[in-house]
């Protein structure tokens, strides 16, 4: 179950950073080749 947890915890943080980052800090999706 630890396992588990780490994964989706990493899981969350790469997808947060992504969407949420993005959105939150702006610096982010300048770096995003979009």
């Amino acid at each position: 179950m630890t396992k588990i947890a780490l994964t989706t915890a990493a899981f969350l943080v790469a997808t947060g950073s992504a969407f949420a980052g993005s959105d939150h800090y702006g610096s982010n999706n300048v770096n995003q080749p979009a």
